[in-house]
């Protein structure tokens, strides 16, 4: 069993669902399967439903180590009041939670059907859209290939770090009674077994995740959610992704800069003539605010003025190098890029 690992950025995101008749909607803090695979779907599938669907399979997680950290970090309202068709009045207003400049990973099942997912990452990213609030600019992810993981016997016992239903509607006959006597024994089903390769279940942590059936209609299924206890590949399981443990952000950013000091055109562009400080201070307002796509367009214009070429295509390479650690947000990286003359050579305006 083999899985595709990307790594997931995403300016602004809204992943749950407004409770019936409330006026609040919560963020969730991980990437379910149902969100990640209706995204994929959605650009990569056929267009049918149940057994004639597309098979994609994707799960993932976002990258933090503390969940109130990330939450008071990443985790802003939105105030809105939708107007009903008939009067064109607003109605009672609406809070809804959003996550801004989230990193994160994504994993996607090896099948014969995501042959053109596995074409397009190998010419650059992949843009999905996922979540709510798409037509209003919210949902944008670009997602990059990282490695192919084998999963074979590495198999660990931990907190699941995503959502997961417990079967897909058209492949399951069994009883949900039975299925709930299965999970009682620690017994897993086939479904979690055959496509994540979960083992058993210690401690079930259960929920429910949206499957469509149609275009216009779906149900709700039974799921895992994050905080169950199971025997499982460990990209799964949290703070044990893949082995990796998230480094510091003082010692990311160490090793951002010592790359950005050692790379060749970032050193050509200062033995020359150096960067102007009203450039770098431009360029890192850019990024802070707009993310990294942004912050190259905008210098994808400067590189077409001769007398800016240089320091434009330097400050490109530096942050592809930031963005080589999805940990480094977006506050730091704007002050990385702003110190460049003073972490790689003299000040010259």
């Amino acid at each position: 069993m083999k899985f595709l690992k990307f790594s997931l950025s995403s300016d602004m995101l809204i992943l749950g669902e407004r409770f019936k008749k409330g006026q609040y909607r919560p963020v969730i803090t991980t990437i379910p399967y149902s969100q990640i695979t209706g995204a994929l779907r959605a650009r990569y599938g056929n267009g049918k439903y149940g057994k004639e669907a597309s098979q994609i399979h994707a799960c993932g997680h976002f990258l933090f180590n503390n969940e109130p950290e990330f939450r008071e970090s990443k985790v802003e309202v939105l105030n809105y009041a939708p107007r009903g068709r008939a009067t064109n009045l607003s109605v009672l207003p609406i809070y809804t939670e959003y996550l801004r400049d989230v990193k994160g990973f994504v994993y996607i099942q090896v099948t014969d059907d995501i042959s053109e997912i596995i074409k397009d990452s190998q010419k650059g990213s992949i843009r999905v859209f996922m979540g709510g609030f798409k037509s209003k600019g919210f949902g944008m992810c670009e997602l990059n290939y990282e490695e192919t993981l084998e999963i074979a016997e590495e198999l660990e016992e931990g907190e699941l770090n995503t959502r997961l239903p417990l079967a897909k509607l058209e492949s399951c006959n069994d009883d949900y009674d039975e299925i709930n006597s299965d999970l009682n024994s620690g017994k897993v089903t086939p479904f979690l077994e055959n496509t994540f390769g979960i083992k058993e279940i210690k401690t079930a942590n259960l929920g429910y995740l949206f499957e469509p059936l149609t275009r216009t209609q779906g149900k709700y299924v039974l799921s895992l959610f994050e905080g169950s206890i199971v025997i499982a590949p460990k990209f799964l399981l949290k703070n044990k992704d893949v082995g990796e443990k998230l480094e510091s952000q003082k010692d990311l950013v160490e090793k951002a800069v010592g790359e950005i000091r050692n790379d060749k055109i970032v050193n050509e562009a200062i033995s020359k003539r150096g960067f102007s400080n009203k450039l770098l201070n431009t360029v890192g307002d850019v990024y802070e605010k707009g993310g990294a796509g942004t912050a190259r367009v905008y210098l994808s214009d400067k590189i077409s003025k001769p007398n800016e070429k240089r320091q434009a295509r330097a400050i490109l390479n530096a942050i592809n190098i930031i963005e080589k650690y999805p940990s480094i947000d977006r506050a730091t990286g704007r002050f990385i890029i702003k110190t460049i003359n003073t972490n790689v050579g003299e000040e010259n305006d």
